[in-house]
């Protein structure tokens, strides 16, 4: 039952989207398709085949033509891409996205930097130095502001945390399918959640391209012609609605991921680097019983 439901996530948000968009050139050419005469050219060899077949098998093969529609064109991944860009989900963690594992990604990034300078630390984890801006936290709060020396600590300190949340922000879907292996509830939680954001996703764009095809065609054919605005803003309403549906959707199933990180479920490499170099700053009678490997200490690998 669970499989049947994981597949049905993976295939309606591709359906649905290319419902919509065959909706919409229907719309726009319906008339046209309509007035096809079953002749020998190709429009009316499919006119003929159509009539041959019936309304029920016709609607079969529309559906499976509507579903490689969106499969092929992609528009929730596009979408979800366009989200990521704009200020409404960028990779900073929002305050509240992430929380706790940003807090423990600086308490290890802190006790780290004791071990060795954080220069070299961000320089083993992130050689090209590229950190993602992140709103304050409380490592701008450790150092007083006249110690420059220290204030320039606590900058590198915050890129080092920076630099280790971007890759797995960039890596998501590689420490969700990890997850898949060690928490079979959390993982269903992650791919609930990201089916949702899919297909909320998917159906922005043809939504959008349906408001224009009803926007233009009630201009030239409704009077008063002013209804086209009316409908051009619902449309753009409903869309804007969708994305911020489909981020929060999308923030959520990151979210099981941080979750399952911070308390362990999750292995990751820099944060595992992060511990061995804590490790070798302690002494025996410090240090505790660690899962880390003993080649974790050499640098970060790949997740």
């Amino acid at each position: 039952m669970l499989g049947f439901l994981t597949n049905l996530r993976d295939v309606k948000s591709a359906l649905s989207s290319g419902m919509l968009l065959l909706f919409g050139l229907w719309l726009w050419l319906g008339h046209q398709i309509f007035n096809v005469q079953q002749d020998d050219s190709l429009v009316g060899n499919v006119a003929k085949l159509v009539a041959y077949l019936g309304p029920v098998p016709t609607i079969a093969a529309i559906t499976f033509i509507a579903y490689v529609l969106g499969v092929v064109s992609g528009l929730d991944a596009l979408v979800l891409r366009i989200i990521n860009r704009v200020p409404l989900a960028t990779p900073n963690f929002s305050d509240s996205e992430g929380r706790r594992l940003r807090q423990h990604v600086e308490d290890l990034a802190v006790r780290a930097s004791l071990v060795r300078p954080p220069r070299e630390l961000r320089d083993e984890i992130a050689p090209d130095g590229a950190a993602t801006a992140m709103k304050p936290s409380i490592l701008d709060e450790l150092w007083p502001d006249e110690n420059a020396k220290e204030k320039a600590r606590a900058r590198e300190i915050k890129a080092l945390v920076n630099d280790v949340l971007r890759q797995m922000y960039t890596e998501i879907d590689s420490l969700a399918h990890q997850l898949g292996k060690t928490d079979e509830k959390a993982y269903d939680r992650f791919h609930k959640a990201r089916g949702e954001a899919e297909f909320r996703a998917g159906l922005v764009l043809p939504i959008l391209f349906i408001t224009g095809v009803c926007a233009t065609r009630v201009y030239f054919e409704v009077s008063p012609s002013w209804w086209f605005a009316v409908i051009a803003v619902v449309g753009v309403v409903v869309a804007a609605i969708l994305m911020e549906r489909a981020n929060t959707s999308a923030s959520d199933s990151r979210e099981a991921v941080y979750l399952a990180i911070t308390r362990g479920t999750v292995d990751v490499a820099d944060l595992e680097y992060l511990t061995a170099q804590i490790e070798k700053g302690q002494t025996p009678a410090e240090a505790p019983v660690s899962p880390v490997g003993a080649d974790a200490s050499n640098g970060p690998n790949q997740v």
